[in-house]
């Protein structure tokens, strides 16, 4: 089975015991363990803790049969005996900016349907603590991580910080489940967060961490990662121009990892993400966007090269930040011009030279850093000190692409240095990134 981590449902349970909830007995106060299965029993499934109009999803698998997902308490169904297995998957509710997430947790350890006999499951969900909120690394303030309320960065103001954390390093990604992977620059380490160490402000310990020699043997370490839906981390390190790929197995748990696959890039990568087709695309310092078909390959040489210009035949230049939207179209930040590739710019193979049909320019010099999307099809990224802003779904669409454009909103806040990468979680449903939770 594969970690948690990747977002596989949650709290996969063997049904093997009869009877009343959580008793691991039957109701005769046998082991319950030699349930006959020509007939049926009846199964409660008691769901807690979601919002009015949030429907569970609890699936239910028979040892054999049809499997069925439960989205709501149910009351003594009759069910064939025999064993099952209950797995609780992660479910949201929309929200202007950042959806909430809530996870759920599966009670009964050991039960089984018998024969006359009543089972009951019980599932209580709760809010992971990292969604519904606009996260940013953050350098030259107080605190490295702040999170900021989706009910906070719905219109041009100045809101303080709802989470500011002590954290070891600036945010780099979140997981399917909510953690967050940050990058300690010091230390030239991967460290985890969990979701729930991130509900209130204040000092933080990550529950794992990563090094390896790859990451140490010269400066600048790792600048950026990402991750695969197959649990794979991607760690992009400035001085070897490379990217390491970390297998899932080594992130379960804090240690020194050797790192088995490495894919050189053409210079130091700025920022990594995937496409849904799982291609990785890599910002690259020489001004070039590149992607890796087979990354988990290796490798030394691109499928392609993108080199991007303006319409007046200007090169783009500095690509700091990789964003896919919904529709596949990957936008690049380059210093403060946001240009879109679409999948009929990026096909084909080898070098190419091309002016993306829509670039959309900052009014100001923004600060070089990472962009993300959130729930309306707006692109956050830093804007200047002590801001960031976004670029509405609109602008991105119509906005001239020879003009500066001012955000449809910025958001100016005590705690703000220079904010780094955004993320969010959950990500946009129908985006490629792990923590974009269906």
């Amino acid at each position: 089975m594969k970690s948690l981590l990747w977002g596989l449902p949650l709290l996969p349970l063997t049904l093997l015991a009869c009877g009343s909830s959580g008793s691991g007995t039957g109701a005769n106060g046998s082991d319950g363990g030699m349930c006959g299965s020509s007939s049926t029993g009846s199964l409660t499934v008691s769901i807690s803790g979601l919002p009015a109009g949030v429907d569970a999803k609890v699936n239910l698998v028979p040892s054999s049969g049809a499997s069925q997902t439960i989205t709501a308490s149910t009351n003594a169904v009759s069910e064939p005996s025999g064993s099952y297995t209950v797995t609780a998957d992660i479910v949201t509710q929309a929200d202007t900016v950042v959806r909430k997430a809530f996870k759920g947790t599966v009670s009964v350890a050991s039960a089984q349907v018998c024969d006359g006999q009543a089972t009951t499951i019980t599932v209580t969900y709760a809010q992971i603590a990292t969604s519904n909120k606009l996260w940013w690394g953050n350098e030259n303030g107080t605190t490295a991580t702040l999170g900021y309320a989706s009910s906070n960065v719905t219109a041009t103001g100045s809101p303080p910080p709802d989470i500011s954390a002590q954290t070891e390093g600036a945010l780099g990604e979140f997981d399917h489940d909510g953690n967050m992977w940050a990058i300690d620059g010091v230390s030239k380490s991967i460290k985890r967060y969990t979701a729930d160490s991130l509900s209130s402000s204040g000092p933080k310990t990550p529950d794992i961490e990563i090094t390896s020699e790859a990451f140490t043997g010269g400066a600048p370490g790792p600048a950026t990662l990402t991750l695969d839906a197959n649990g794979y981390m991607y760690v992009g390190v400035t001085y070897s121009k490379s990217i390491a790929v970390i297998g899932p197995d080594s992130l379960k748990a804090s240690g020194s990892v050797m790192i088995g696959t490495t894919i050189t890039t053409p210079d130091a990568p700025n920022a990594v993400a995937f496409d849904n087709l799982g291609n990785l695309w890599v910002a690259c310092g020489n001004d070039r966007v590149v992607k890796y078909s087979n990354p988990r390959n290796g490798g030394t040489t691109p499928d392609v090269t993108i080199e991007a210009q303006t319409a007046a035949d200007v090169d783009l230049t500095s690509p700091l930040g990789l964003a896919f939207d919904i529709n596949d179209n990957l936008w690049v930040d380059y210093n403060g011009t946001m240009a879109r590739l679409t999948p009929t710019e990026r096909a084909g193979t080898g070098d190419i030279k091309l002016s993306p049909a829509k670039q959309v320019t900052s009014d100001v010099l923004s600060l070089p850093g990472g962009i993300a999307f959130d729930e309306t099809g707006g692109l956050w990224f830093a804007y200047s000190a002590g801001k960031f802003a976004r670029f509405s779904q609109a602008q991105l669409t119509s906005a001239p692409s020879a003009a500066a454009v001012a955000p449809d909103l910025v958001i100016t806040s005590t705690g703000v240095g220079s904010a780094l990468s955004p993320q969010i979680y959950p990500a946009p449903a129908g985006t490629p990134l792990v923590a974009a939770v269906k």
